[in-house]
């Protein structure tokens, strides 16, 4: 029930807040004789600086309490960041090392390749420059595939040792079986 103070010469009186049918508030009708509790402004400016500084300590203390969240938050994010660092980084030093074996490889590769190309390049030699022209749209490997594949056909004959071929005998000079043998003795010591 709210109050009204009024001051009307020297004594106070108090005066109920009255609803619209002239009764103060709740129903109750006002007691003679009693008069309600009176402040002084002191005391309604102290009351409301301690409700103030009440309230200023539970804003205070929640802000703190947020800051504090964020900042464990912060780290908790920070640590998971950290974590998705290491672990980029481990994938990096695992990549730099396949990518240095690669490389490794891929100057074998080139070599190999160079050797390959060069054994083609001697294995054209006779062909005719119709099947070379078709050669020359494969790859190196499938060439020489083609080339070993089709080797006789191009009357080309299996690598053999290079030893020099027997000659032919001269026409109208024959030996005879005894001539052989004594030739063949003679050489022989």
């Amino acid at each position: 029930m709210a109050e009204m103070h009024t001051e009307k010469g020297d004594d106070k009186e108090t005066a109920n807040r009255a609803g619209e049918d002239g009764q103060p508030e709740g129903g109750q009708k006002p007691e003679a004789g009693k008069e309600g509790k009176t402040f002084t402004q002191e005391d309604v400016d102290r009351i409301i600086a301690e409700r103030l500084d009440r309230e200023k300590k539970a804003a205070e203390k929640a802000a703190a309490k947020a800051v504090k969240e964020a900042e464990e938050k912060a780290l908790t994010d920070q640590a998971e960041w950290q974590k998705l660092a290491q672990t980029r980084q481990a994938t990096i030093a695992d990549l730099e090392g396949k990518v240095a074996e690669l490389e490794g490889a891929q100057e074998r590769a080139d070599r190999y390749e160079k050797a390959l190309t060069g054994y083609a390049r001697t294995q054209l030699d006779g062909i005719p420059d119709h099947i070379r022209g078709l050669l020359s749209k494969m790859d190196v490997v499938d060439q020489l595939e083609w080339l070993t594949a089709n080797r006789e056909a191009l009357g080309q004959k299996p690598d053999a040792p290079n030893l020099p071929q027997t000659p032919k005998p001269v026409e109208g000079h024959k030996m005879t079986d005894e001539q052989r043998r004594e030739k063949a003795f003679r050489v022989s010591f």
